[in-house]
């Protein structure tokens, strides 16, 4: 993401904090987690971890390249259904079909940028709640069906789960 583009996003989006807080509450799940405001990723661990001594499975999918297969010509016209600025939409389109990369492997990154026009960026705030977005009519679904399940989802980048990877194991 363009470093300027995504400094004003961050000092705009904390100017309207309150009212896209009011405005995810209005459709966003309660399952979900992560990009919300005091929610972390012990929120979506501890309820979990409470749950085996139950007799509860867990079920944890990882869905490593979600971000890079996840297009904003499906994402962009949802987050307008659930009532987002028809602006910011519109920049978000914009700005997320005309990324410029710098491709890398291990030490090596390309000296040249690539375009990037069908995923959404990694780490950038609005692309975590387009993937919120994405996934919300599965897990009103699994609530739906499974009214019993404990359900939590949890958008992050996965070097951010990485650290609490031995409570896995303990689960």
């Amino acid at each position: 993401m363009n470093p300027i583009f995504s400094t004003w996003c961050r000092v705009r989006g904390c100017s309207r904090l309150k009212s896209c807080a009011t405005w995810v509450n209005t459709w966003g799940p309660k399952e979900a987690i992560g990009g919300k405001k005091a929610r972390e990723t012990h929120d979506v661990l501890f309820p979990l971890i409470e749950a085996v001594p139950q007799g509860q499975f867990v079920v944890s999918p990882v869905f490593s390249l979600a971000f890079g297969y996840s297009h904003p010509d499906i994402v962009v016209p949802f987050l307008q259904d659930l009532g987002l600025l028809i602006t910011i939409c519109s920049m978000l389109r914009k700005q997320w079909t005309q990324q410029l990369r710098h491709l890398s492997f291990e030490h090596f990154v390309l000296p040249n940028p690539e375009h990037v026009s069908s995923s959404l960026p990694q780490g950038e705030p609005w692309s975590m709640l387009g993937m919120v977005v994405l996934l919300t009519p599965a897990i009103w679904e699994i609530a739906d069906r499974h009214t019993r399940a404990i359900q939590k989802t949890f958008v992050q980048k996965l070097s951010k789960l990485k650290e609490f990877g031995h409570l896995g194991v303990a689960i």
